[in-house]
């Protein structure tokens, strides 16, 4: 399919929260950066260099329509993103010896983030897009974010179905490799996963929300997969799927 500029500016305003530049920082009080800038509108660095505005735009054309609105912005970008699966659990492998090493295993820099990156080899576009969002994550403007959530929140925009994208967060989030996790735990993946969705720019579910979807999967789950307040989450996934707060929320990706 040929490729336009409508498809384009499609793909530019899905990644625009990614942007970095904002001229009236440190004091702009903005939720995202770049909101508060309209006068820049027409020259914003949205795509990552080694991706091109066609390419991308292409790419937004083989999932639906070609509609702004259509699709939710991390869906979007899932099928921008090189990395999968393998590439996040082998990132977080070093980023958790290096925050061991250095941040008493709960923070990572964006040095030991980059060397994680290095390390996995991972794809340059893709490099330029999680910079990004590292900034975004970093709440203090410190240069480190808490490593379990950053590295769930990239689970939103990597390549795979939505079944595919849970298990991997819920499986970056168990550090131990147990395939059990309570509620609690399971309910700061999903923060995780929400706040990145956030930053795209596409609707959340509020706090609510996610309490009720977790605590009543956990109640409804066969009882055999409850294990002393632990649910085995991979025998878990579609009933998390067809939740229908999940439901509806998915439903807005049409």
């Amino acid at each position: 399919r040929n490729t336009n500029e409508q498809d384009c500016e499609v793909v530019l305003t899905v990644l625009r929260p990614l942007e970095l530049g904002c001229p009236c920082q440190p004091d702009c009080q903005s939720a995202r950066f770049g909101d508060c800038c309209t006068e820049l509108e027409a020259e914003r660095p949205f795509l990552p260099a080694a991706v091109s505005r066609s390419a991308a735009a292409g790419v937004y054309c083989l999932m639906g329509q070609g509609q702004s609105g259509d699709h939710l912005a991390v869906a979007v970008l899932s099928h921008v993103v090189q990395s999968g699966r393998a590439e996040l659990m082998a990132m977080r492998r070093h980023m958790a010896d290096s925050s061991k090493r250095n941040h008493d295993g709960l923070l990572i820099s964006r040095k030991h983030f980059h060397a994680a990156e290095s390390a996995v080899t991972v794809d340059e576009s893709d490099r330029d897009i999680y910079d990004r969002l590292f900034t975004l994550f970093d709440k203090t403007g410190g240069g480190q974010v808490l490593f379990k959530d950053f590295i769930v929140g990239l689970t939103p925009i990597m390549k795979g179905s939505f079944d595919e994208r849970l298990l991997c967060a819920l499986q970056l989030y168990d550090m131990e490799g147990t395939g059990m996790m309570n509620q609690t735990d399971i309910k700061m993946v999903f923060r995780s996963m929400n706040h990145t969705a956030g930053m795209m720019g596409d609707p959340t579910l509020v706090l609510d929300q996610l309490d009720e979807l977790v605590e009543t999967v956990f109640v409804s789950i066969d009882e055999e997969l409850v294990v002393k307040g632990k649910i085995k989450y991979e025998q878990a996934i579609q009933e998390f799927r067809d939740h229908p707060i999940i439901e509806s929320y998915l439903a807005r990706d049409v």
